[in-house]
C-alpha cells in the first residue's frame, strides 16, 4: 500500500515538471527554423508577424514567406536566403525536438545547516575562485562559438554572392546567345529573300524530299528547268539588246562628234587663209574671179599654186 501511494503521489510531480518545462515556441519549430536559416536574431520580429498574422504551425510560415521577408528589415542576401532556403529548413525544423523551457533547480540547501560543516575562510576563498574560472571558461567558450558563428555566416555569405554572380553571368551567356541566334537567323531570312529575288518573278523551284520521285513530279521538274532556261536566254538577249543599243547609241554620238570638230577645223582654216590673202572680190561684192577663186574650189588650189602658196583642205 505504501509503494502504490508512493507512484501515485510521483505521478502528479511528473505532469508539473512537463508543464513547467513546456516550450516558449509561439509555433513548433520556429527556432530551428530560423536557426537553420541562420536569422536566429530577428526570432522576436519574426513571432511577432506569427503572431500577428495569427499562424497556426511553421506550414503556414513558409506558405506565406515571401510577405514575411517584406516585413522584415533583411539584408538582400538574408532575404534571399530565407525565400530560397525555406522549404528545405522545414523539414529539418519539423524534425528537431521542440525547445523547452528551462525548469526550476531544486532550492540549495542553506549555509550553516546542522548536517554540513561550518566552511572556512580557506574552502571560501577556493570556491569563488572556482566559479571565476567557470565563468571565465564559460565567457571564452561563448566568444568563441559567436566567433565561429560570424565567420561561418561570412563565408555562406560569400557562397551566396558567388552564387548570385554566377546566376547573373549565366543569364548573360544566355541572352548573348539568344542574340546570336536571332541575328543568325535574320541573316539567313536575308540570304533566302535575296537568293529568291534573283532567282526572278514567277519560277518557284521546290526540291523533292524523297530521293524518289513519281513521273508526274519528274515532269514537272523538267517543265519548270525548261522555263527557267528560256528565261535566262530572254534576260541574256534582253541584256544583250540593250548592250547593242547602247554601243549603236555611243558610236553615232563620237561620229557626230568628229563630224562637228572637222566642220569647225575646215572654218578655221578658212578663215585664217581669208585673213593671209586679204579680202576676196566676193566678199567686197565682186564674185570669183581667175586670182580669187571662191573658197574650197580647185579654182583656189590652182591660183595658190600660181603664187607658190598651195594648200590642201
Amino acid at each position: 500500500a505504501t509503494a502504490a501511494t508512493g507512484s501515485r503521489q510521483e505521478a502528479p510531480a511528473e505532469d508539473e515538471a512537463e508543464q513547467e518545462g513546456g516550450s516558449d515556441e509561439i509555433v513548433r519549430g520556429l527556432a530551428a527554423w530560423l536557426e537553420e536559416l541562420r536569422l536566429t536574431k530577428y526570432e522576436g520580429d519574426v513571432a511577432a508577424w506569427v503572431e500577428e498574422q495569427g499562424a497556426c504551425n511553421l506550414e503556414e510560415v513558409v506558405e506565406n514567406v515571401e510577405d514575411l521577408a517584406g516585413s522584415l528589415s533583411l539584408k538582400p542576401l538574408e532575404k534571399n536566403r530565407l525565400i530560397r532556403g525555406a522549404e528545405a529548413a522545414l523539414k529539418v525544423a519539423l524534425e528537431a525536438p521542440p525547445r523547452r523551457l528551462p525548469t526550476q533547480q531544486p532550492a540549495a540547501p542553506a549555509a550553516g545547516a546542522a548536517t554540513a560543516p561550518a566552511a572556512g575562510p580557506r574552502d571560501a576563498e577556493a570556491r569563488r575562485l572556482a566559479r571565476e574560472r567557470e565563468e571565465q571558461e564559460a565567457r571564452r567558450a561563448a566568444e568563441e562559438a559567436e566567433a565561429e558563428a560570424a565567420k561561418r555566416a561570412a563565408l555562406d555569405e560569400v557562397a551566396e554572392l558567388e552564387q548570385e554572380m554566377g546566376d547573373i553571368e549565366a543569364e548573360e551567356q544566355a541572352r548573348a546567345e539568344r542574340a546570336r541566334q536571332q541575328k543568325a537567323a535574320a541573316k539567313a531570312a536575308s540570304v533566302a529573300g535575296k537568293a529568291k529575288a534573283k532567282a526572278g518573278p514567277g519560277i518557284v523551284h521546290v526540291r523533292p524530299k524523297a530521293p524518289a520521285v513519281s513521273r508526274e513530279e519528274a515532269d514537272w521538274m523538267r517543265e519548270n528547268e525548261k522555263q527557267e532556261a528560256e528565261w535566262r536566254k530572254k534576260q541574256q538577249a534582253r541584256q544583250a539588246s540593250q548592250e547593242a543599243e547602247e554601243a549603236a547609241r555611243m558610236a553615232e554620238e563620237r561620229r557626230a562628234e568628229k563630224e562637228r570638230q572637222a566642220a569647225e577645223r575646215q572654218q578655221r582654216i578658212e578663215a585664217e587663209l581669208a585673213a593671209k590673202v586679204g579680202q576676196s572680190p566676193e566678199a567686197a561684192g565682186g564674185g570669183a574671179s581667175e586670182d580669187f577663186p571662191a573658197l574650197g574650189g580647185g579654182g583656189w588650189e590652182a591660183a595658190a599654186g600660181k603664187k607658190g602658196r598651195k594648200k590642201r583642205l
